[in-house]
């Protein structure tokens, strides 16, 4: 059995990997997860441990974390895993472009290791980055996906991998629609507008709380239910008319909130450093049978089919949302086709399918 490590950033969710569990779970591999804790998580450990840091940091500006206070024990250990990985065979990292992590990654590519590198980013050739380029940082990438294996979330992200000469495959996240399936019926009266991720301003969530309200007025049987936790929680708790469920972990009972739900709503926008690069939620509510309303961002404008399985609007416009939305609402049987459609596109999202093409990418077929 093949032994996968994982190299990534504390950022990235065990949900993109969910085709390589898949494998693990059928005893086609074995995976091992490795996260990297950079330079800026030890400052997050002295801003909760000293208290000169947080003076210092609160004179120039700087907000408080809102990361939890990591271990010594895991900050130690993220810099022991580049002389780890060396004794490592196959490595799937997943660092933002433009890190100075690509110093490792070369170091374990031209010590002949199995490096396979796995991204949602698609602005190779712009000026918008995670992380800006320094000290040559850009060549350096070149350097390592020159002639690497290399894997994008999206259509877009492996087109730009491809055109940094990359041996670029496509595979997207994956969702269970074993398990995420519609309901039997859509029984109840009303319409509920449904939501599923965090609790964050880039999300939209309060220009779709304002056209909600502007709706509610004039159709009372629709209601909002929104699923997830962040910055914006007292926000929403305190909307009239909104359904705040928190954070949900277990996956049967999000299942049943995509199938109490009638439309999901996606309406983020793009801010400095972060734009919704993909949209399990979008994927998860269409294998659930349900219309998808979401924004132009490069995600949602490939998983979302406008006209066919929801709408897609420009960013930021409440009046293309409040329109998209007022259709749907009006037309049971349109709802109904999106919802066909979009969990039959469900369907490619599939495990078995995106972990065959992982295998595949593994043994570099």
């Amino acid at each position: 059995m093949e032994k996968v490590t994982i190299y990534r950033e504390t950022s990235s969710l065990d949900s993109h990997y969910r085709s390589l569990l898949y494998l693990q779970t059928r005893g086609q591999l074995e995976l091992e997860f490795l996260d990297h804790k950079g330079l800026d998580w030890f400052l997050v450990k002295l801003w909760y441990r000293s208290a000169l840091i947080r003076r210092l940091l609160t004179i120039v500006g700087t907000p408080a974390p809102r990361r939890q206070e990591p271990s010594w024990r895991d900050l130690v250990a993220s810099l022991v895993h580049p002389l780890r990985l060396l004794r490592r065979e196959t490595i799937v990292a997943a660092f933002a472009p433009y890190s100075m992590m690509v110093l490792v990654l070369l170091l374990l590519k031209s010590s002949g290791k199995k490096v396979i590198y796995y991204t949602s980013w698609p602005h190779w050739d712009t000026k918008r980055y995670v992380y800006r380029p320094r000290l040559g940082c850009r060549r350096l990438w070149q350097l390592l996906l020159s002639d690497l294996v290399a894997v994008g979330v999206t259509q877009k992200s492996t087109e730009g991998l491809t055109k940094q000469g990359a041996k670029a495959r496509h595979i997207p996240h994956s969702v269970d629609t074993d398990l995420l399936v519609p309901p039997r019926t859509r029984e109840g009266q009303g319409v509920t507008l449904l939501y599923v991720g965090r609790l964050v301003r880039e999300k939209g969530l309060p220009e779709l709380l304002g056209v909600f309200q502007s709706l509610r007025e004039r159709y009372p049987q629709v209601r909002l239910t929104m699923v997830g936790d962040g910055p914006e929680l007292g926000r929403i708790r305190n909307a009239k008319g909104v359904s705040c469920r928190g954070h949900i972990a277990r996956e049967d009972d999000l299942v049943e909130e995509y199938q109490s739900g009638d439309i999901f709503v996606l309406n983020s926008f793009e801010v400095e450093g972060w734009q919704e690069l993909f949209g399990i939620s979008l994927v998860e509510a269409m294998a659930c049978g349900l219309p998808c309303v979401a924004t132009d961002c490069v995600g949602p404008r490939e998983l979302v089919r406008d006209g066919m399985t929801g709408f897609i609007i420009p960013q930021k416009d409440e009046e293309a949302l409040h329109c998209a939305l007022e259709r749907l609402i009006l037309d049971e049987d349109l709802r109904a086709r999106f919802g066909s459609r979009g969990r039959h596109h469900a369907l490619e999202f599939g495990l078995a399918t995106n972990a065959e093409r992982w295998q595949r990418a593994i043994l570099m077929e």
